[in-house]
């Protein structure tokens, strides 16, 4: 499939009209209907419905146009991070991460990290948002990766890596209900998520206000562990994002309950100080890029890419 076509797809879908998308890519119409044609063929489906006033999508062509965005990101950021594949020599970088994702993920992202820069030396340092947030800003660290961007201010800048969706972790019942209020989820026992005032924890604040709870008991703990195991020993259902039990939840150790309150995926942010960038610090943030979207893909969903 030709991604210079997908992209003539999208400005035709944007535009509503292949004479639009024409002039805005300088082609001729003629040129502008083979492309669809052509991606019509590779995909045996039929993308727009043509009249004489604009051109509309097909269900087909919905369907198409939520993964062409997807891909020519994913190409533009291939482009990218092969073309910052250079020789970097020796340099240190000290990045402050949050404990919890430090325990999911540096096991498997240092060894991704060393095999495409290898002299890169890393030196972590573990914490809360909020302490990584006053490490950064006190020159401590040169950048960090946490749940929470950075206030704005001058000389400091954030990058959306990720996002997490958020699940309430139980033990696995006899029977999981088709769905369940969050009222009922605190009748049977008490709440566990991260440390007070942690960006979990004050979601979590939020939603139990707007649903009007207010005898809801709530377990505040430093690390992912130690949730776990008050979950294990039936304290109650943890608030976290579901990437953290995603093994334990496949093996029906664990469930996510159906909790009919929604809630939006937690950022997985980096931030770090202008003046302390660097090629080698460039060099670690498309590492990542590329880190996550290669844990997206045996994520399960309990890793969304923007």
């Amino acid at each position: 499939m030709n991604l210079r076509f997908l992209d003539t797809f999208l400005v035709i879908a944007r535009l509503g009209s292949f004479r639009a998308a024409a002039t805005e890519l300088g082609l001729t119409q003629a040129a502008i209907s083979g492309r669809i044609a052509t991606l019509e063929a590779d995909l045996g489906q039929t993308l727009f419905e043509r009249t004489a006033r604009d051109s509309r999508l097909t269900p087909a062509g919905q369907m198409l146009l939520m993964y062409a965005k997807q891909l020519l990101a994913t190409e533009s950021e291939l482009r990218q991070v092969v073309a910052e594949q250079k020789p970097l020599g020796a340099e240190t970088l000290k990045i402050g991460i949050k404990q919890e994702l430090a325990t999911v993920w540096l096991p498997t992202f240092l060894p991704f990290l060393a095999s495409l820069h290898p002299l890169t030396q890393i030196q972590v340092s573990l914490g809360s948002t909020a302490f990584l947030h006053q490490q950064l800003q006190a020159g401590a660290v040169d950048m960090i990766v946490s749940f929470a961007a950075l206030e704005r201010q001058r000389g400091l800048r954030n990058m959306v890596v990720a996002r997490l969706p958020m699940a309430w972790v139980a033990l696995s019942p006899a029977q999981l209900p088709l769905a369940i209020s969050l009222d009922e989820v605190v009748r049977q026992g008490a709440l566990i998520t991260t440390q007070p005032q942690s960006p979990l924890d004050l979601v979590l604040r939020s939603l139990l206000k707007k649903e009007k709870i207010q005898n809801g008991i709530v377990h505040q703990l430093v690390g992912r562990d130690a949730i776990e195991q008050f979950v294990r020993h039936k304290v109650g259902t943890a608030f976290v994002p579901r990437l953290w039990f995603t093994g334990a939840i496949q093996k029906k150790e664990l469930c996510a309950l159906p909790c009919l309150v929604e809630v939006e995926p937690i950022p997985v942010v980096c931030s770090w100080r202008s003046d302390s960038d660097s090629p080698h610090a460039h060099a670690f943030r498309a590492t990542l890029k590329a880190f996550m979207r290669q844990q997206a893909a045996d994520a399960d969903g309990a890793i969304v890419l923007d």
